[in-house]
């Protein structure tokens, strides 16, 4: 949604943090690939190969070098990837809160976005059901 926001490096490196994110569970599923690809398009940079992503430590100073809105635009993302397999588990939240902290995101703002990121899904359940 806010992707396009990013700078170049900041796309970069926001490619090798999903990368990670996704990886965080052990299970990288069709929809978090798809999600990928959807990102990819939305920042109009091409297809990053998992075997290429960025250190972890790197990606993490990246984003710890950015202003507070970007910051908040990636952590948003990251839940909101986290989220897209219906269920945010314990290696995934150890994971965004590691993120958090490193890139210097608080605790409150980390539970106001997930708590958005979690309304956002439910809405989308919702309206699958009254579709479908």
């Amino acid at each position: 949604m806010y992707l396009n926001q990013l700078n170049l490096t900041e796309k970069n490196a926001f490619m090798s943090l999903s990368i990670h994110a996704a990886n965080a569970d052990g299970v990288v599923d069709d929809s978090e690939t798809l999600l990928f690809q959807n990102f990819c398009k939305e920042m109009e940079i091409p297809f990053l190969d998992p075997k290429n992503c960025a250190d972890l430590d790197q990606v993490i100073k990246v984003f710890a070098a950015s202003e507070p809105r970007i910051k908040k635009i990636v952590m948003f993302e990251l839940l909101g990837l986290l989220y897209t397999d219906g269920e945010f588990s314990q290696p995934e939240q150890v994971f965004a809160h590691k993120v958090a902290e490193g890139i210097g995101v608080s605790e409150s703002v980390m539970k106001q976005l997930s708590e958005m990121v979690e309304r956002y899904y439910g809405l989308l359940m919702e309206i699958s059901v009254i579709i479908d």
